[in-house]
């Protein structure tokens, strides 16, 4: 009893429009005479709200308005009684509005028939904290329960925020919520069986029976053809099934739903406006350091299935479910983050406007391309990875409607690259989308991405710290370029190689070059690249161009020689070697320092351990051979002597070496015994 929630209710209207009778038939659930003025009646907790307690309040009109300290207003009128309706908008509607209370109009007597008032939608449609309209008789007690529950249930199911009366329809920010659900309990664009059985048994833990699944489809259909497809709920059907429970007004069903996956209500302070919708993210998204997780890489490859074609995704169709679009899209979206994304953000998004490897959002295809400066460092004519942001965009015409689409690689990738740039926000963004987010944080596993940084000291050409993403065959780079001048350069940890580029051959330029090589821990990855005016200089293991002073410290650390570009993509397959060699065995590059001692010292490490089991082996060889030996001698009994004596005397710890005895020889202690014998 401690913790229901206290309610408290007030019926509120003109004289003689049935208050009193309201209250006393839903208590005695009899209709009887009543006076003019019920006394406050206390309703204990039901079993359709276990968790409320219930004050219901009866007024005069001779009484001023209590209006304060009032949870929700029962505002009743007479059916036949134009007067008492028009008295709603005239008198108490303005007042409850200037306290926006949750308000329920009821209209009365419908017994003696129904006649609607004309001006019943506009009203609805005027006041938004009014939450429902029901038509009730205290004299065949039709609907009254109905009422009284609903009234209490506004304050914790509140029916604003999810459905408009004005227009008998869901609220788009519940549209976008019950989609997003959806999304959580199939991997296609239907809804089967076994999955809505998921729902119900995850929210409500209990199944649904083959009938009432099918007693289901019937209804939803009724509403819309649409909502069933070969058998499956589409959508529509889903979205059908919150409409049923809402219009019952069993608000009980969605609320339950969207609590458990995160939506609260966002209180609007304005009463003209209705309280909103708002989808918290979980906590433990911000404690996620490294790559992004795996679980939202697979949910993110789900998405060609559930808003595609299974090869491509409609981008749009993906964001549906949230108020804002794709993160490229959202203006400040990347704002305070250490690194920007390569090229101009699209406004749309088209797979046929991509080139080569490079995986970017591209740029809306009206608009022209961006220019590549002709200064610009590149490492070959197949890849931007070095380049210096401007994205190279083809500049074909693209047909109506291909601009939603993206192929799921490409879109992967997007995002794969929106996440290098803003992890968190990118991780909420996905949240947002249907994925459900980290379960426990130490024991998600990380997409499987490559993460290179790229230092220069050109400040002319590398303004800013900038990320791009290239795939080589199966692999995806995310590469991120730092002038070496700047005050942050990101995390080691988070960059599996570190590319010092040298475009100026200046020997202060070569010289702080080295000092942040110099900088890096032993073990983290490094490796050097030559260019000169966008071009390649010198060749490997001798970069040229005045670069002597980079290849003598290669040589002194056993790193590999500056990279020579000599044919078109062999660039990033280098770079992937790099990233992913740790010096341990042949073939690798050597892109720590110091690669050959790390092995040879490695080789060392592992002969010792294999030479000491060998000597542990012969030595307990060696022991059982002796203990066997001695115990033939001495007619197959052990002679006093155990394995362990026998295992001493290999190795030299016997009574006899204690006692400094020679080999051949008898000890004092064993003469005695064969004299006294």
């Amino acid at each position: 009893m401690d913790d229901c929630r206290e309610i408290r209710v007030l019926v509120l209207g003109d004289e003689g429009v049935g208050k009193s009778s309201l209250i006393s038939t839903y208590v005695s659930q009899i209709f009887s005479p009543v006076p003019a003025k019920m006394i406050p009646i206390l309703v204990p907790p039901s079993h359709a709200l276990p968790s409320v307690r219930a004050t219901i309040l009866d007024t005069s009109p001779s009484d001023p308005l209590p209006l304060q300290n009032v949870d929700s207003i029962i505002l009743v009128y007479d059916l036949h009684r134009l007067s008492t309706f028009e008295s709603l908008e005239r008198h108490y509607l303005p007042l409850i509005e200037e306290l926006n209370i949750p308000t329920i109009l009821c209209a009365s007597k419908v017994d003696k028939g129904t006649n609607p008032p004309p001006k019943l939608l506009n009203l609805l449609a005027k006041y938004k904290f009014v939450a429902a309209c029901i038509s009730v008789s205290s004299k065949t007690l039709l609907q009254v329960n109905e009422l009284f529950l609903t009234s209490m249930a506004i304050i914790l199911y509140p029916l604003p925020p999810l459905f408009s009366l004005s227009t008998s329809t869901l609220t788009p920010l519940s549209i976008s919520a019950f989609l997003r659900i959806y999304r959580m309990y199939t991997t296609t664009k239907l809804l089967s069986d076994t999955g809505l059985n998921e729902f119900q048994t995850h929210y409500f833990s209990a199944p649904l029976l083959s009938d009432d699944i099918q007693g289901l489809k019937k209804i939803v259909v009724k509403e819309d053809q649409r909502s069933v497809e070969d058998g499956r709920f589409t959508s529509i059907g889903f979205l059908n099934i919150f409409k049923m429970f809402i219009v019952r007004n069993q608000l009980e069903m969605p609320w339950v739903v969207l609590k458990e996956e995160g939506y609260t209500l966002k209180v609007n302070p304005d009463p003209t406006v209705d309280d909103e919708l708002m989808l918290n993210h979980p906590e433990n998204l911000k404690e996620w350091k490294g790559r992004m997780p795996k679980g939202a890489e697979e949910f993110l490859k789900g998405m060609k299935e559930v808003c595609g074609d299974g090869e491509r995704v409609d981008v749009y169709k993906v964001v549906e479910v949230i108020s804002g679009g794709l993160p490229w899209e959202e203006d400040g979206f990347f704002e305070d983050s250490w690194s920007s994304v390569g090229g101009e953000l699209a406004r749309s998004v088209s797979s046929n406007a991509l080139t080569g490897s490079i995986i970017v959002p591209p740029q809306s295809p009206t608009k022209p391309a961006t220019p590549q400066s002709a200064n610009s460092p590149r490492l070959d004519d197949s890849t931007a990875l070095l380049d210096s942001g401007s994205i190279l965009l083809e500049g074909e015409e693209v047909e109506e409607g291909e601009e939603r689409m993206m192929s799921s690689d490409d879109f992967i990738d997007a995002y794969i690259l929106s996440y290098s740039v803003a992890p968190l926000k990118t991780l909420q963004h996905i949240h947002a989308l249907g994925w459900r987010g980290l379960k426990e944080v130490g024991e998600e596993k990380e997409s499987e991405y490559i993460r290179i940084r790229v230092l220069t000291g050109d400040s002319a050409t590398w303004e800013k710290v900038m990320s791009v993403v290239s795939r080589y065959q199966k692999s995806r780079v995310v590469v991120t370029t730092v002038p070496w001048g700047s005050s942050n350069k990101g995390d080691d940890d988070d960059f599996d190689l570190t590319v010092f580029v040298i475009v100026d051959a200046k020997p202060a330029v070569i010289e702080e070059a080295l000092e942040c090589c110099r900088s890096l821990g032993e073990d983290r990855r490094r490796c050097f690249v030559r260019l000169e005016d966008g071009s390649v200089e010198g060749g490997a293991g001798g970069a040229g161009g005045g670069c002597e002073a980079v290849v003598k410290h290669c040589e002194e650390r056993d790193l590999e020689a500056p990279f020579v570009s000599r044919e078109e993509g062999d660039a990033v397959a280098w770079l992937v070697k790099c990233a992913t060699s740790d010096g341990g065995t042949e073939g690798e590059k050597r892109v720590k320092p110091y690669f050959r001692e790390r092995r040879q010292a490695l080789k060392r490490k592992k002969m010792m351990k294999g030479g000491l089991a060998v000597l542990v082996l012969v030595v307990v060889g060696f022991g059982v051979s002796t203990f066997v030996n001695t115990r033939e001698r001495n007619g197959g009994k052990g002679g006093g002597r155990s394995f362990l004596d026998g295992l001493k005397d290999t190795i030299g710890l016997s009574s006899r070496s204690r006692n400094g005895s020679s080999s051949g020889g008898t000890s004092s202690s064993a003469a005695l015994t064969a004299a006294s014998d």
